[in-house]
């Protein structure tokens, strides 16, 4: 129990300053955040897994690793069925593709990249 709350507090303060200090900021940069970018953005940043995903070893390329770890997310906070959908609105949508971390419409990786990079994301112990 003694563990439990100094953990709870890091998490509020974490909570606190995303809300008080990213937000506002990114607000400035792209434009007013919907609530699943909000939610979006916290559990990108709380679940931390980049820490997982940047080493993969089994393909040549680890491009897009990191952002393609981000787009799972969002597929799953937007509730797209398809990895189709989810790439038709990282290409359409400017901000969701900012926040899984592409610029540019054109760097969003092929239909057959994410099923490959899916495939080695869930085979990682």
């Amino acid at each position: 129990m003694r563990k439990t709350i100094p953990l709870l507090s890091k998490i509020w303060l974490k909570v606190i300053n995303l809300e008080q200090s990213l937000f506002p900021k990114l607000e400035e940069s792209i434009g007013s955040l919907s609530p699943k970018e909000e939610k979006l953005i916290k559990i990108i940043d709380f679940a931390g897994i980049e820490r997982f995903v940047s080493n993969v070893p089994i393909t040549n390329s680890h491009k897009d690793r990191d952002e393609m770890a981000h787009a799972f997310v969002a597929k799953k906070v937007y509730n797209f069925h398809t990895k189709r959908e989810l790439i038709d609105r990282l290409k359409n949508d400017r901000i969701l593709r900012l926040l899984c971390g592409w610029r540019h419409y054109n760097e969003i990786p092929s239909e057959s990249k994410f099923s490959g990079v899916f495939k080695e994301f869930s085979q990682q112990s």
